[in-house]
């Protein structure tokens, strides 16, 4: 048999740095639990921890609206000085409430300077163990509440470091998987090897027997020929595409409805949370030019969302199963196929199903990674539009007998698929994409 080769070479592609994108998540988590903590968990705490504290009477001392500059424009506080009594001790503060006080807003600082004038005599409360920390508001500030936007970043990095560990663990499957096999491979052509070799031996005592008169049959040619034609059997079988998929199939769809959708949703949320974070700071202060350039940015984070959006009406589509007699047809055979749809089949206007074959080439040019995929076959397997025929259908499709056969390597395959596409008005169409295996003529047989 010919070994098989790829209709286009390219560098090897490299792998999956899931150890740099653990680390990448582990920032995420880490920068988002600290913000949570310092900016709701430590006010939060304090608030609790204020209601216990003993009521006195303060004055206000000073109360203005402060200003600071920086690169990214002004920034507004009220910044408020008190005095208060103590079991006969004076003491002063500028601590009014358990929050973060800035804002972008003049207005809101604006407001708190408004509450406590200066002269005005407002109820303050002190902690009774510290005397020196008092405040004019012990309730907690809404306006903490703004660094709920970390949840996103904590999200992104938590969906990170869940990829990258589910990463990690299949590269050490596909790693011990690879061993296992190797060595097993290596046994079984070592056994092999030591049988052809004792056939031969068997061989040679079999002709010197024949020249000193004694005539005895040699089988072991035969015997030899069978393990070697069971070798490389076992080598091409064991790392094909069709290994272990003979007889009857269920397919399995190329990628999960609630995956996708979660994906969609993980880089939208990503996307946006970043986005819209710079876009309402540029807003608030008034930057009409940062504000302009980011419209482009939140309008792809609108795109975004839809896409999401999409994907999750795509949940609520009828499901899709999909047989093959054979898992692993030969070319110039025939196989049957059935498919089946539970749920609201009315909606479905046409269904139609299709095998393709396509040639999957991945290219590597410096940092850059790019797959280009190309169709060879389509072949028509059913067309149809009454509801019985969408619930449950079958057909015989025969794989034509001069194509290629399913192809697996780094950077190069040949990928067989049947495709069931459902038209459905209104509402995002059925696409599932279930692969199967056509496996060569040769190791079935077929060919001599």
């Amino acid at each position: 048999m010919n070994a098989a080769k790829a209709i286009s070479s390219s560098p090897a592609k490299r792998g999956t740095p899931w150890g740099c994108l653990l680390v990448f998540g582990l920032i995420f988590v880490t920068v988002a639990c600290g913000g949570l903590v310092l900016m709701i968990g430590m006010p939060l705490f304090k608030t609790i921890q204020a209601q216990r504290w003993e009521e006195r009477t303060s004055l206000i001392l000073k109360s203005e609206v402060v200003t600071s500059r920086d690169d990214d424009g002004s920034v507004y506080r009220p910044e408020i000085n008190f005095e208060y009594e103590y079991q006969g001790k004076k003491y002063r503060s500028s601590n009014w409430s358990t929050g973060f006080a800035s804002s972008s807003f003049k207005g809101a600082a604006q407001s708190v300077v408004d509450r406590f004038p200066v002269g005005s005599e407002p109820p303050c409360f002190v902690n009774p163990n510290d005397p020196s920390q008092a405040l004019l508001d012990r309730s907690f500030q809404k306006s903490n509440l703004f660094a709920l936007f970390m949840l996103i970043f904590l999200a992104i990095g938590g969906g990170l470091m869940w990829v990258a560990v589910r990463g990690i663990a299949t590269q050490w499957r596909q790693k011990r998987d690879a061993a296992n096999k190797s060595a097993e491979q290596t046994s079984f052509v070592s056994a092999s090897t030591s049988t052809s070799s004792s056939h031969k031996s068997t061989s040679r005592i079999g002709v010197e027997d024949e020249l000193d008169g004694d005539q005895g049959e040699d089988d072991g040619d035969d015997d030899d020929l069978e393990s070697g034609e069971d070798i490389e059997k076992y080598e091409d079988d064991v790392d094909a595409p069709w290994y272990g998929l003979s007889g009857p199939q269920k397919l399995e769809p190329t990628s999960k409805r609630l995956h996708t959708f979660l994906g969609f949703l993980f880089v939208a949320l990503f996307w946006n949370g970043i986005s819209w974070t710079i876009f309402l700071s540029a807003l608030f202060k008034q930057d009409w030019f940062t504000v302009a350039f980011l419209l482009i940015f939140v309008g792809i984070g609108a795109i975004m969302i839809y896409a999401a959006v999409h994907h999750f009406l795509k949940l609520f589509n009828p499901t899709v199963s999909v047989a093959l007699s054979n898992g692993a047809v030969c070319p110039g055979e025939s196989v049957d196929l059935a498919w089946e749809l539970v749920g609201r089949v009315s909606r479905i206007r046409e269904l139609r199903v299709t095998i393709i074959g396509e040639e999957v080439v991945t290219y590597v040019r410096g940092t850059n990674t790019s797959t280009d995929r190309k169709i060879f076959q389509r072949i028509p397997v059913a067309s149809v539009s009454t509801d019985e025929e969408k619930r449950f259908g079958s057909a015989s499709i025969t794989i034509p007998p001069n194509t290629i056969h399913s192809f697996s390597a780094p950077n190069n395959k040949i990928e067989w698929s049947v495709e069931v596409h459902g038209e459905i008005a209104w509402w995002p169409d059925i696409r599932e994409t279930m692969r199967f295996a056509v496996r060569p003529a040769a190791i079935s047989g077929d060919q001599p």
